[in-house]
This record gives C-alpha cells, structure tokens and sequence, in this order.
C-alpha cells in the first residue's frame, strides 16, 4: 500500500511529462517552418510576381540591409522572412477605378513570407479619402487624408501579417502626419495620413519613398478648390445682440456664368441676408448679429460647391457693460455735483438710479443699432471708449434732453446719418 501508489505517481508524472515533450516537439516544427525562407526557382519567377519577362529582369530583392540584384545565373532565388521581391513596373502611380471608387498603387510590384508560412503578392495602394483636400474655412488651408497600406493582389479581402515589415517616408505638403509608415499586414486596415496645404495650385504632390526604392515615387493629389472662399471677421464679439460680425463671400474664377447662388444658414445668430448671388472674381458681404452666449456655427452651400461652415463665439460683453455703467454714474454724479444742495437725499438716490439706467439703455441701444442721442453720431466699431461716452450722455443728460446738449459730442465722435 505505501509503495505501489507512490510508484503509480511517478509513472503517471513520467508519461505526462513525456506527452508534454512529444507535444512541443511536434509544434516546434511547425514554427520553424512558418518561418521559413521560400525557395523560389528562377524559371518561376515572373509567374510568382505576376510580371513579365521584361518587368522581370529589373526585379530586386530588398532586405533590411538593402536591395540588391537577383543573380542571373542562380537556378533558384532563397526568399528569407522579412524580405522582399520588388519588380519595378514604372516611374508614376498607377490609377485604378472599381466600384468602391478610385484608388492609386504604387509601380511596384512585391512578393514577401507571410508570418504564417508561404508567400504573398501585393502592392502599395493609398486612396484619397474624399476625392482630394478640400478647404478649411477656420484657417485657408487645404486638408485631406491618405488611406496608405499593402493590397493582396490575389485575396484582396484577407488580412495575412508579413514575417517583416514595408517602411516608407512621405513628404511634400506643409503638414504630413505621420511621415513615417510601417506596414507589416496587407489588406485593411489602412493607416491614416494627414495632410495640410496652404496653396492656389489645383494639385500638391507628396514625395513617398519606400525603403526598396531610394529615389522615391511622387503621388499627385488633387486639391478640390471650392467655387466660393469666406470669411467672418472678427471671430468673436459681443453676445446678446450688442455686435455683429462682417462675412464676406469672394467668388472664383470657377463660378459659372456670371453669378453663383449660395444659402446662408446660422444656428444661432441674425443673418443680415439668407442668400447671395456671388460673382465671379468679385466679393459680396453680410452681417451677423450675435444671439445669447456661447459658439455658433454659419454654413454656406450652394448648387454648385461642397458646403462648408465658419465658426464663430459669442462672448459675455463684459467690457462694454462695465463702461456703459461707469458713463451711466459719472454722467449722473456730474449732474449730481451741479445741482448740490437743491435735491433731497431721497431724491438724489432716486435721480442716480434714473441716470444710470438711462445711460444703460443708450449705450445698449446703440450696440443694437439704434441711436437714441437724437444727434447724427457715427460711432467707432466696437469701441468700448464710446460707449463709456454714450452711457455717460444719458446718464448726465437723460434721453429727453440729449438732442439740444449732445450735438458737440456727436460730431467729436463723427457725425453721420443718425439711425
């Protein structure tokens, strides 16, 4: 009883450990051959990179350390995991359209070890995401993205992972991000290149250079120009009606015809126009009134050209309420000190009250576009300086009295039509 178990024991340990054994016996095998290096004989060549004999005798092969002629007289070419054939098949990318849309590869053609064992044809392809840049209202610029990665030729809807990796450099435009790709799988996913041009050309050109070809391919990419360019100026103002903002709409020398027709749409804010007509090589303007507090977006379409909305913040007016109260009480301390002595304290409370409130409701008028002054005044734009003289108008003056008292200051501020 106390020696058989113990013998069972160990019997039964040895032949687990034995089947443990046998099993990573059998499976290291299996690793090393998807691991493997690919012979390839010469006479099969062009079948297993899809080229021709021509195309054949300018093919390469890349590793990490470079690339190299294929021997002419070697019977067979040794195919090592992470490196690559590459046959040339011209100077420029090739464009390709299918029903997804259009696509460009690179002219090359490559063949490398997959991770799982055997070989794989493809190709780098990159697509244009959204046929091209297009503008950006916030800042002028052009932006687009690259969709660039490696496309099984044979099973274009397969994900294999490659025993090495393709490395490439993209350049060109102002902004490329990243400018550096590692692709080790074919087939989707793609990585994402950002792309940012400040330009008037219809085209910017990205330099891509693969680490099998030195000298570099250059992708052509279309820049999707817009028939109308805008702008709002300023970016911020006043919230709650107090200041407007000047949008202006510039036609191309794209526009068809004489004019283009474009919509104007504001989440928030009062358009001073809903629709233009916008002439070619020439520029119409509108305002904005501001509405409440916060961001708010305006959007321009037409017929003719991708939509495309500026952004705008409408800010508490906190300066110009600061200096519309501080009119508002010097005008009514002033008129205060000059009748001192013939008022009561009630009364003066009361009058003081009146008097800033009345220079509170010109100023506020005034940022609304209109002129309680009852004298032609044109006043500065945006001017918290103005204001501060306005609120103190009806704060020492009253809003009765202004029209026989103000007219000095009117046209010290600059006279004009009064509104």
């Amino acid at each position: 009883m106390s020696t058989t178990r113990p013998l069972a024991t160990r019997r039964s340990r040895g032949r687990g450990a034995a089947v443990i054994l046998t099993t990573v016996l059998a499976i290291a095998p299996a690793a090393v051959q998807a691991q493997a290096a690919l012979k390839i004989p010469r006479t099969s060549l062009s079948r297993v990179l899809g080229v021709t004999a021509a195309q054949l005798h300018a093919a390469r092969l890349a590793t990490a350390s470079g690339t190299q002629p294929i021997p002419q007289g070697a019977s067979q070419v040794t195919l090592a995991p992470g490196a690559f054939l590459v046959a040339p098949l011209g100077s420029t990318t090739q464009s390709h359209v299918t029903a997804a849309g259009k696509h460009f590869d690179l002219p090359f053609q490559l063949y490398g070890v997959k991770a799982a064992g055997g070989g794989v044809r493809f190709r780098v392809r990159f697509d244009v995401a959204g046929g091209g840049l297009k503008y950006d209202p916030a800042d002028g610029n052009f932006r687009g993205d690259l969709l660039v990665g490696l496309e099984d030729v044979s099973q274009p809807g397969a994900t294999d992972r490659l025993a090495g990796a393709v490395r490439m450099q993209l350049t060109g435009p102002d902004t490329v991000s990243p400018e550096q790709l590692t692709l080790s799988h074919t087939n989707i996913p793609f990585q994402t290149v950002r792309l940012v041009a400040a330009t008037h050309d219809d085209v910017v050109t990205v330099h891509i250079r693969p680490s099998f070809e030195p000298n570099g391919v250059d992708a052509r990419i279309p820049v999707r120009r817009p028939l109308v360019l805008a702008t709002l100026t300023p970016k911020r103002i006043d919230g709650y009606g107090l200041e407007t903002a000047t949008l202006t709409i510039v036609g191309s020398a794209g526009v068809p015809k004489e004019s283009l027709a474009v919509s104007l749409s504001a989440e928030h804010g009062a358009l001073g126009a809903t629709s233009l007509d916008v002439p070619r090589n020439r520029s119409v303007t509108t305002s904005l009134r501001s509405r409440g507090v916060g961001p708010d977006g305006l959007t321009i379409t037409s017929a003719r050209s991708d939509p495309f909305v500026l952004t705008i913040t409408y800010a508490f007016p906190v300066a110009f309420l600061i200096f519309a109260l501080l009119g508002g009480l010097v005008g009514t301390l002033i008129s205060l000190f000059q009748a001192r002595g013939r008022q009561r304290a009630a009364v003066r409370a009361r009058y003081m009250a009146a008097g800033v409130l009345s220079g509170l409701v010109a100023v506020v008028a005034w940022g609304l576009g209109v002129n309680l002054l009852g004298v032609p005044v044109t006043i500065p734009y945006g001017s918290e300086a103005a204001a501060f003289v306005i609120a103190y108008l009806g704060g020492h003056h009253g809003l009765t009295r202004l029209a026989a008292k103000a007219a000095p200051v009117g046209r010290w501020l600059g006279g004009g039509a009064a509104t």
